[in-house]
């Protein structure tokens, strides 16, 4: 077996992880729908580097990567939008019992 096949297997190994990596994390949100121990800063940080790799990968056609980061990147944005809807029910419960 040549080196780029070895490294095309690792590459896709890698990607593989990484695309699984944050599903039970977003399984376990919408479960319990607790988000508070997200952190939005890590969430903005990981867009920023998914929205950084996506074009990259595009460009220099590394498909494991794209992968990845698509896959990471519908995850954060899952989570987001999550801790949003959340925290806004919450703070129009408030409202509800702060005119009672």
């Amino acid at each position: 077996m040549d080196n780029d096949t070895i490294f095309n297997i690792i590459g896709y190994c890698g990607s593989s992880f990484l695309t699984i990596m944050m599903i039970p994390q977003v399984i376990t949100s919408f479960k319990t729908k607790k988000v508070d121990d997200i952190s939005f800063l890590f969430v903005f940080l990981n867009l920023m580097a998914v929205s950084c790799l996506i074009p990259y990968s595009l460009y220099f056609q590394l498909y494991p990567v794209l992968a990845a980061n698509v896959s990471v990147g519908v995850c954060n944005l899952s989570l987001i939008c999550l801790k949003l809807s959340i925290l806004y029910k919450k703070n129009k419960e408030q409202d509800i019992e702060s005119n009672i």
